[in-house]
């Protein structure tokens, strides 16, 4: 999910598809999971991180606010500020240890993921084609087409397996 326009077009692709339920698996914005290990090494070096993690998330901010309507977006921000602060203070933690162990890296890089997963559901959501359910923890979340019953989070009971595409609908092998 590179940024905006990738997602506009990934919403297309999903909403032109006939299948009543679809499950959908996202990747982190182009190069926020990069930008996030290095907001990790620049903590270990004692290097000042603040700026960094704005960069981060004003890029958030400017997709969503080009995506989605004031309310949808303003929920989507109050959430992405929180998960800043928490942030923030991991990397403080890091900077007072100069460590980062392979669970933080990953808790921090994995952020990434969840903010492009809240952000297309909350945008498919709007509109009004299909609804979108995230599941909060992950990178994943079920759609249905607005006449189904939504509200149930998509929990996978069996390995599937999904034809992959890139965000102009074209497949991935």
């Amino acid at each position: 999910m590179a940024d905006a326009a990738c997602m506009q077009r990934v919403a297309a692709i999903i909403e032109a598809d006939p299948a009543p339920c679809l499950a959908v698996v996202l990747s982190a914005a182009r190069g926020v999971t990069d930008a996030l290990l290095n907001l990790i090494a620049a903590a270990e070096r004692q290097e000042d991180v603040a700026p960094g993690l704005e960069a981060v998330r004003n890029r958030h901010v400017d997709i969503v606010t080009e995506l989605c309507d004031p309310h949808n977006a303003s929920e989507f921000i109050h959430q992405l500020d929180a998960d800043c602060r928490d942030i923030a203070s991991i990397l403080h933690g890091v900077k007072l240890t100069r460590a980062a162990s392979g669970k933080t890296r990953d808790l921090v890089a994995g952020f990434g993921e969840i903010w492009s997963t809240r952000l297309f559901a909350r945008y498919l959501g709007g509109r009004g084609t299909r609804k979108g359910v995230h599941k909060p923890q992950g990178r994943f979340f079920k759609i249905a087409r607005n006449r189904q019953r939504p509200g149930s989070a998509f929990i996978p009971r069996k390995q599937y397996s999904f034809p992959r595409r890139d965000c102009n609908g074209k497949r991935i092998a």
